[in-house]
């Protein structure tokens, strides 16, 4: 059974959408960019959940708009959309797989 799901394993990372999925992923885990943006939405969603805590709701306010334009940027990106599209179609493929292995 065991060589059977490392059989299935195989097989499913040399599909072209998996490989994609790899690639897309492996290029966003390098990406200066990328990475950098990430830091400054971590670290303004922080300021803001400081704010809200400190009921400083002018600057509380001004982080989420800040926010708002940051995501907005990130999820822009050609990478991450390309991304976030690959790994849907890599879930309903793996999701296909289950339900057959489970009939």
């Amino acid at each position: 059974m065991i060589n059977k799901a490392k059989e299935l394993n195989l097989a499913i990372k040399e599909t072209n959408l998996a490989k994609e999925y790899l690639s897309l992923k492996e290029l966003i885990l390098n990406d200066k960019y990328t990475a950098s943006l990430l830091e400054v939405i971590k670290q303004t969603q922080n300021d803001a959940k400081e704010y809200l805590k400190n009921n400083d709701l002018k600057n509380y306010q001004a982080s989420n708009n800040t926010l708002k334009v940051l995501k907005e940027e990130f999820f822009a990106s050609p990478l991450i959309s390309n991304y976030i599209s690959i790994k849907d179609e890599m879930h309903r493929f793996l999701e296909q797989i289950v339900n057959i292995l489970s009939e």
